[in-house]
């Protein structure tokens, strides 16, 4: 059972709250099925309907009915509190995906996005079902047991064929609705879990492409509901067969039972108060089993939930050992088969990355660029074949220490809604206390760049980061570059953050990167679409027929882009 529920259930209060509906309901259950006798009484005129007797039980039934329903309207309060509360811890994990530390996490100017949404659209589809299992459905049980105990009062005979009818429908809707109940812990267990991996993934390799990453694994997730929903609530479901099934052998013993109950009273075995209540079941019994069919069909949805989380486990299989990071390694790819849940992206990938050096990756859009540079970080496992660093698998180092050395800027990373100056320091190894415009200086930024952060960008944007999301899309790449410098990572991944830099910036940049990568001895890929910005790099590969191959000289693999580019527009136009 998940933390939040048990905390709020487990509790005194919710423990409290839960005996009072049991007792209260349980009192009902006596009092109507005492009713209902006096009832089918009055009508074969055995007590008198004036009596001082039958108005006191009415009393009785009254009173105890609007308890009850004072009962159940707080103890749904108290579950939809203890809902609100599991929903938001729910949405707190999947936020920390995308946060890039503790200074943040809990921050309610944190831009979420598309993220929310689709936790939204997630936890609605749990949303009714939490609220039915944590609210007990006595109101169905005490129907059906109020039926069953009047018509064995009656009549053995009547009562007993009756009986078996309830009792088979409750046998297989009450077991659906039981596994509903299974359902939800373990659902909101595999949930958790997911998060905290994806969390460990992202969140504790700092800058790891969180965004981009979240939100091709939330893409992934929204195809897999279409797909396996409908799958899970049809054809293929042993419960739903099942259920059609006893709706056939239900509709029988209803004939069957209802005959056999004229039959029964034209022959005097039972009086016209028992033909009254079993013609008066069809409608009394219909509720309570078209609930129970709501929550039947609210199980199926959460299997299909809970097999997506499972699907989405396996695909992100964790293959982090205990290494530590080597010092200034060289990183060798041999790899092919290279996948992107389950889709070949990449037949075969050879290239090796020294410290000191500048590689450039290009290739047309969707041809496999960032889904190799997650796999040259460790975000991405589907492949065949070896990367080292140095002489040490990729899978033997450790996520934290992978994190702890790799920087990945994408072009979809958020900015904090902070001051210029707490975005450029963002969570550097370095005493957040240290100026941060001396380091730029010493890393190479020129006074005059310097000089429009510190004034007239950092006035544009405000102390508080009110007016962030209005930079210009050349101001946020540069803000992003310049944070990955300062954070001193060994291996550092612009994955598209040149291509929105206007000419003169680009240049200024580009000298900037070049002289970093130089002085530190670092290593830098470079991955863009646009063949010009990878002119400072000392080597190109690109990303052509599904194989990634080295290029001695940019010009080269530019003839060779534009062809891929062009192939690329032919079938986009045939498809129209």
């Amino acid at each position: 059972m998940p933390k939040i529920l048990k905390s709020e259930i487990a509790s005194s209060r919710g423990k409290l709250t839960l005996g009072l509906v049991l007792l209260i309901s349980l009192a009902l259950s006596a009092s109507a099925v005492y009713a209902e006798v006096f009832v089918q009484r009055m009508i074969n005129g055995v007590t008198d309907p004036g009596s001082a007797n039958v108005l006191h039980n009415f009393y009785i039934y009254l009173t105890l009915g609007l308890i009850l329903l004072t009962g159940r309207t707080v103890f749904s309060a108290f579950s939809y509190v203890v809902f609100l509360k599991m929903t938001h811890r729910v949405r707190k994990g999947y936020l920390n995906l995308i946060s890039f530390g503790d200074e943040i996490r809990d921050s309610e100017s944190f831009q979420t996005g598309d993220l929310n949404d689709r936790l939204t659209k997630d936890i609605d589809q749990c949303r009714l079902f939490c609220q039915q299992t944590l609210i007990p459905v006595w109101s169905d049980v005490i129907q059906v047991i109020t039926i069953i105990c009047v018509l064995f009062f009656q009549s053995v005979l009547i009562g007993a064929a009756f009986t078996g009818y309830l009792l088979l429908s409750i046998l297989v809707l009450r077991h659906i609705n039981t596994s509903g109940n299974d359902v939800i812990p373990r659902l909101r267990k595999r949930e958790a879990k997911t998060a905290d991996f994806l969390q460990d993934v992202f969140v504790n390799n700092n800058d790891v492409a969180p965004m981009q990453a979240s939100n091709r694994v939330i893409a992934w997730f929204n195809k897999q509901y279409d797909k396996l929903l409908p799958l899970e609530l049809h054809a293929q479901s042993f419960i739903y067969r099942s259920w059609i099934a006893a709706l056939v052998l239900i509709a029988f013993l209803e004939v069957t039972s209802l005959a056999l109950g004229g039959y029964s009273f034209l022959r005097g075995v039972i009086g016209l108060g028992t033909v009254y209540m079993m013609i008066d079941y069809a409608t009394r019994i219909q509720a309570p089993l078209e609930s129970m069919q709501f929550h039947a069909n609210n199980v199926q949805y959460l299997k299909g939930a809970f097999a997506n989380l499972a699907e989405l486990e396996r695909k992100f299989v964790v293959q982090s050992g205990n290494s530590l990071y080597p010092t200034k390694p060289t990183i060798r790819l041999h790899i092919s088969n290279l996948r992107n849940f389950d889709h070949q992206v990449l037949k075969k990938v050879d290239m090796a990355i020294a410290p000191g050096q500048i590689i450039g990756l290009s290739g047309v859009s969707g041809s496999g660029k960032s889904t190799l540079a997650k796999a040259i970080v460790g975000l991405q496992h589907q492949y065949e074949g070896q990367i080292d660093y140095s002489k040490t698998p990729i899978s033997k180092i450790s996520t934290s220490e992978m994190g702890a050395n790799v920087a990945y800027v994408s072009v979809d990373q958020s900015l904090f809604h902070v001051s210029i100056e707490k975005n450029l320091q963002g969570f550097s190894a370095n005493d957040a206390t240290q100026n941060v415009w001396k380091r730029l200086e010493q890393l190479g930024v020129s006074k005059a760049r310097l000089d429009y952060l510190r004034t007239t960008l950092s006035a544009q944007v405000g102390e508080d980061g009110a007016n962030i999301d209005k930079l210009a899309d050349g101001d946020r790449q540069l803000l992003l570059i310049l944070r990955a410098l300062l954070l001193e990572k060994d291996l550092i991944i612009l994955d598209e953050t040149l291509s929105s830099l206007d000419t003169a910036r680009f240049a200024e940049v580009s000298r900037l990167l070049r002289h970093y990568v130089d002085t530190f001895k670092v290593k830098m890929i470079l991955i863009s679409h646009k063949t010009d910005r990878l002119h400072f790099a000392d080597h190109v590969y690109g990303i052509t027929k599904g194989e990634c191959v080295y290029f001695s000289k940019l010009a080269d693999w530019a003839s060779t882009y534009e062809d891929e580019q062009n192939v690329k527009n032919s079938r986009s136009i045939f498809r129209q």
